[in-house]
């Protein structure tokens, strides 16, 4: 999971996928945070170093952005949409797969 949620942050929801079915196991940090600010200033922690970015669209519209970060073996995503934050991380070879048909 992600590191420890600055002070004003809600959460994080950890939602967990594939345990019960013996498959690749996804994990999604969800934070909620009070302020656009906040969130933004989360987000850039928590995407430091990536040169892979694109905007977050809802409706054809941008509400954030989405940042892939590597590490080993393991691959994260990670978003913003307004004052929420999104850390996805599983095998580097899936998870944009994953991303893509999240939903979020």
């Amino acid at each position: 999971g992600a590191t420890v949620p600055p002070p004003a942050a809600r959460g994080p929801r950890v939602l967990t996928y594939g345990e019960a079915t013996g498959e690749a196991r996804f994990t999604v940090d969800a934070y909620q945070f009070y302020t656009e600010d906040e969130a933004a200033t989360a987000y850039a922690a928590w995407s430091e170093g990536s040169a892979d970015r694109h905007a977050v669209t809802v409706a054809g519209q941008p509400v954030g952005e989405r940042a892939i970060v590597t590490s080993g073996a393991d691959k994260a995503v990670v978003w913003s949409n307004g004052t929420s934050v999104f850390i996805l991380e599983g095998p580097a070879d899936e998870v944009e797969q994953f991303y893509a048909y999240f939903g979020l």
